[in-house]
Formats: structure tokens, C-alpha cells, sequence
């Protein structure tokens, strides 16, 4: 299915299933922080080891960032977003359930192994979509939902630390993660048909990462994201 040519109605409601994808990686991100120290205490551990718990998912997060779309461009959309989106509440349920804290870390890495899939893949879907100046709208609205992420979600997670623990704050992530899950379902459709996917060859997406890596205007793009997302979280 391609909007290109479908009618404009249908923009709306995808833009929204778009930008609710695009922020489970800030919610994941910053919904915890009001209870680091408590976990900290729980675990009996310092504060600075209990931080390994944003290494532990970012790293993969950032790894991962350079995969989702090259499964999405070979498997579809869909198949791609649902089963990240799964994966991810199983991982959320085992932080709200973790009896230590190297199985939380375990989980928090799990975690970031597909956070980023709603962020990558509604951007590919916008590209299937839409073209020229509706593409850049579509792209507007979701970089403004995006925003309130990180602005929202220690906010609604320290709520829920205070009413229920930080163990509930992780729980909160996986119900979240399962509303996006069926609002995929029941909303989005496939919009990469399978005459025009992309047969995946581990060689060639590597070549094809280093040689974005090494162009310039991608670094100086990439080190001014870079920048504003440090500047976000410090």
C-alpha cells in the first residue's frame, strides 16, 4: 500500500502511529531516571553502577541503529516493527521482574536491541509513503511527538515510582510497548510490497554502512544530532 496516491484522510492517522513508534526509545531512555537511586539501594550497588544500566541498553541501541532498516527493507515493515515491539515487552517484563541487577542488565541490553525499531522503521514508512512536501509535514509532526519524549517521560515515571516502585516504572514500559503492538496491528499497513524488497546480504550492508560512515556532510549531520542529544541528557 502506498499513500502517494491514496487519499489525504488516511495521513493523519498514520502520522500518528508513526510519532507514537518514534518515542519508545526516549521513553525507555528517561522514564527511570526518578528511580535510579532506589534500584541502587534494592541492589545494594552505588549510583554510578547503577547508570551501567543506560550503557547497557544504548550501546546495543546504537548497534542495532544500522540493522533495523536493512531487516525492514528484506522482511517488510510490519513483520519487523511487530516483532521488535514484542520482543521489547518481554524485555520490559524482565526488568520490572529482575531478582538481580546483572539480570537487569541483561534485560535493559535486550531492551536495546530494539528500542530504536519504531524510530528507524517510521521513517522508512514516511519514504514508502509520502514525497516532496508531505513528506516533510509527516516528518514535522513526528519530530515534535518525538520531543515531548524526554520531556514527558521522567515526569510520568517518577508518578509511578512514587505510587508503585521503580520495578512498576519498567512494567509501565511493557504495557506501553504492547499498546504500540496492537495499534500496529490494527493500524499500520505493509507499506513496502514484496516486489520491491531488498534481499539481505550481511556484506554488502556493511560496505554500505562504512561508506555512509566515512562521507562528510553524513558526519557533520551526525555529530549535530550528537551534540543536541547530549545536550538533552546532561
Amino acid at each position: 500500500m502506498s499513500l502517494r496516491s491514496g487519499s489525504a484522510a488516511a495521513t493523519p492517522r498514520l502520522t500518528v502511529v508513526l510519532a507514537l513508534l518514534s518515542t519508545l526509545g526516549p521513553f525507555t531512555i528517561d522514564t527511570f531516571f526518578p528511580s535510579m537511586r532506589a534500584m541502587a539501594a534494592e541492589f545494594g550497588i552505588s549510583y554510578w553502577q547503577v547508570q551501567q544500566t543506560l550503557t547497557a541498553y544504548l550501546v546495543p541501541y546504537a548497534f542495532m541503529s544500522l540493522v533495523h532498516g536493512s531487516l525492514a527493507d528484506a522482511l517488510g515493515r510490519r513483520r519487523v516493527v511487530i516483532a521488535g515491539l514484542l520482543l521489547y515487552v518481554v524485555a520490559s517484563v524482565g526488568c520490572a521482574l529482575a531478582p538481580g541487577f546483572t539480570a537487569l542488565l541483561v534485560c535493559r541490553g535486550l531492551q536495546g536491541v530494539v528500542g530504536g525499531v519504531g524510530f528507524i522503521v517510521s521513517r522508512a514508512v514516511v519514504r514508502d509513503c509520502y514525497s516532496g512536501a508531505q513528506a516533510q509535514r509527516v516528518m514535522s509532526a513526528i519530530t515534535m511527538v518525538f520531543s515531548l519524549g524526554p520531556a514527558l517521560a521522567p515526569v510520568i515515571g517518577g508518578w509511578v515510582h512514587v505510587w508503585f516502585g521503580w520495578r512498576a516504572v519498567f512494567a509501565v514500559m511493557a504495557i506501553y510497548g504492547l499498546l504500540l503492538s496492537l495499534l500496529v496491528i490494527r493500524k499500520l499497513p505493509e507499506t513496502l510490497p514484496v516486489a520491491q524488497r531488498t534481499p539481505l546480504h550481511l556484506g554488502a550492508s556493511v560496505g554500505n554502512t562504512l561508506a555512509i560512515a566515512r562521507h562528510p556532510e553524513f558526519l557533520r549531520l551526525t555529530a549535530a544530532s550528537g551534540l543536541c542529544f547530549i545536550a538533552l541528557h546532561t
